[in-house]
């Protein structure tokens, strides 16, 4: 949960940085699904870091040949 709160505001803050651009980028959005990803992967029992890690490249990488 605070990872998706940090990438949430991380996103925010970009984008009021920068009142031109509302919208995220896809690297935005695709490093967002990363931390929602490697997250939830590190909230189940028995699961490791590097396995989560794995899961969450597969979440990006999917998340970049869908845009």
């Amino acid at each position: 949960m605070l990872i998706q709160l940090v990438a949430y505001i991380m996103i925010t803050l970009h984008a009021a940085a920068d009142p031109a651009q509302d919208l995220p980028t896809i690297g935005e959005i695709c490093l967002q699904q990363w931390f929602y990803a490697w997250w939830d992967c590190l909230e189940r029992p028995g699961t490791t870091g590097d396995y989560c890690k794995a899961v969450a490249n597969l979440a990006q990488e999917d998340c970049l040949n869908s845009m």
